[in-house]
């Protein structure tokens, strides 16, 4: 997911080698394109988990804040669920429910409109619907169950936690890069930094943080 960054070097030639010279700078300039990451441009739509397949989750780092507040769960749709799942993978209720409210409006059949078609309450794209589940052999169809729904987002969000905190962050910083890259993508996060994500995705981690009581 990070940038590659590529130079490519003037060099002086004779006539007699400007032909090959020619061909492998056309090489050159051609996988310079081809691998080159921009930041995602920002669109209308906010219902997107990740850009790409997840890579290999990571231990938790050290020097991570825990345990997490549980939080007032009262007039929340699903609030047992969220404080099940939340206590299972020391992760706040109000911020999974937070990302349910601002990604699906608690709606377990929701689908987005764009390409990736988000399933469920918390809007999983196909791969990481897939990742999240791995260890349960559930199927995309299941995204729309809203039990296996916010159990995958309290393991998603769990190794978010793990990917992207440092130690010596605050807790509003580890849920801020969190929450940034369930919307914008993890790997956005660790290229970019929070600061430089879409204005839409700003807003929504906002929102979602706002809710959950940070």
């Amino acid at each position: 997911m990070n940038s590659i960054r590529r130079r490519i070097r003037r060099i002086r030639y004779t006539a007699g080698s400007r032909t090959l010279a020619g061909v492998m700078l056309g090489i050159v300039l051609f996988a310079a394109i081809l691998g080159v990451r921009l930041p995602e441009a920002e669109s209308d739509v906010v219902h997107v988990v990740a850009s790409a397949p997840m890579p290999t989750p990571i231990p938790l780092v050290t020097g991570v804040p825990t345990p997490w507040p549980l939080g007032n769960m009262a007039g929340v749709p699903y609030a047992g669920l969220f404080l099940q799942t939340g206590a299972e993978f020391d992760v706040p209720p109000r911020l999974l429910a937070g990302i349910a409210k601002f990604e699906s409006a608690f709606n377990p059949r929701a689908v987005s409109t764009d390409a990736y078609k988000s399933r469920g309450l918390g809007q999983f794209i196909y791969e990481t619907w897939g990742f999240a589940v791995r260890s349960k052999g559930w199927t995309w169809a299941d995204a729309f169950d809203p039990v296996k729904n916010i159990w995958a987002m309290g393991m998603y969000a769990d190794w978010l936690r793990g990917y992207l905190a440092r130690p010596g962050m605050t807790e509003r910083q580890i849920v801020e890069r969190m929450v940034t890259g369930w919307n914008w993508g993890p790997g956005n996060v660790l290229t970019y930094g929070v600061n430089r994500a879409p204005a839409m995705t700003r807003r929504y981690v906002a929102n979602v943080l706002a809710f959950a009581g940070y």
